[in-house]
């Protein structure tokens, strides 16, 4: 515009400088580059969110939302483009997957079938209330990795002391009972004691280890049970067979 021209007003020079500013802001201004942010969303999108925890998923959420939306922008400058995929990714690591919990239904499944007969009230309350606490957990879609692990440790110990109090006293291999005191005999003994012995390990043995076997435990004391009855079977047959012939 030429001095004095009274076709130029002062609101058409404001607009002018304005938009030259404007342009000479772009021309100095670089591009930041976006595929580290890009690939961090593509990996947060592919997230199956219903694997995971409540908890952390909505500071996930925002951050994904906030890094689209950088990505989203025509200019944006490096520092940002990068803060917004390291927020997302702190995020991202901040999630916790749904632990899973087929070792504790197996538990619960193994105590739900022992019977607390024979314990003492104290310990099979405790068992009780361990295996509630389990069963809690397992019914409970937002336990963690901890209260899994804690439930099933707690469960286990409180298994295995009532089945001590139980019926403990009688996993022995050598035929002794806690039958009213009765003891059966060793291979020394008369046909007699050894038929006897192995009535009272047979009638005092299987109680307990029906309860063992139904946790996973006690193989070698039913293996122990097995092998006597059959050895004290044989000597009570040779005996009546040797009595007859005389």
């Amino acid at each position: 515009a030429k001095a004095g021209d009274p076709s130029v007003t002062q609101e058409m020079v404001d607009v002018s400088w304005q938009n030259l500013i404007k342009a000479m802001q772009y021309l100095s201004f670089k591009q930041g580059e976006m595929t580290d942010l890009q690939k961090v969303v593509d990996l947060a999108n592919s997230l199956d969110l219903t694997k995971y925890l409540d908890a952390g998923q909505q500071e996930f959420k925002d951050a994904l939302a906030a890094a689209e939306a950088v990505l989203a922008e025509e200019f944006v400058e490096q520092t940002e483009i990068d803060q917004a995929w390291k927020d997302l990714l702190k995020a991202m690591s901040e999630l916790r997957l749904k632990p899973s919990k087929e070792a504790l239904e197996a538990l619960v499944a193994s105590a739900e079938s022992v019977s607390v007969e024979g314990a003492d009230e104290e310990t099979a309350a405790a068992f009780r209330s361990a295996l509630a606490n389990a069963v809690s957990v397992l019914d409970d879609d937002q336990a963690t990795e901890a209260e899994v692990a804690s439930a099933g440790e707690e469960l286990q110990a409180a298994m295995s002391r009532m089945l001590a109090s139980a019926g403990g006293s009688t996993d022995k291999p050598d035929g002794n009972t806690d039958n009213g005191g009765q003891q059966g005999s060793g291979p020394s003994d008369n046909g007699t004691a050894s038929a006897g012995g192995s009535q009272t390990s047979g009638s005092g043995g299987s109680a307990s280890v029906s309860k063992a076997v139904k946790t996973g435990d006690g193989f070698s004391f039913l293996l122990w049970a097995v092998l006597l009855a059959a050895v004290s079977a044989a000597g009570g047959v040779s005996v009546r067979a040797s009595r007859r012939r005389r």
